[in-house]
């Protein structure tokens, strides 16, 4: 289920809100207040609030790593030659 603001509206009549900035357990993985939630077609992913500055530093690290690809590719170098740049994704500073 998707929505565009704090809760679904689709159901007004339907839906009941019993508690707000509450912990929840979804599919086993705990949701606190303050915690960054991520969705799309693929899946989700919770990002506790106490490691955001981490995991946003991961992603910027990687997403420059795949601009560099990009780039590097589209001049025409080799993905092969590219292998150990991509290879960084997977590390950790």
């Amino acid at each position: 289920v998707f929505s565009r603001s704090v809760w679904s509206l689709a159901f007004p009549r339907r839906l009941e809100v019993v508690a707000r900035e509450t912990p929840v357990t979804c599919c086993g993985v705990r949701v606190e207040p303050g915690d960054t939630v991520v969705a799309d077609i693929d899946g989700v992913a919770v990002v506790p609030l106490s490691r955001f500055d981490d995991v946003k530093r991961q992603v910027e690290r990687i997403r420059a790593i795949e601009k560099e690809v990009k780039g590097r590719a589209a001049k025409g170098e080799a993905m092969s030659d590219l292998f150990p740049l991509l290879a960084k994704k997977f590390t950790t500073d």
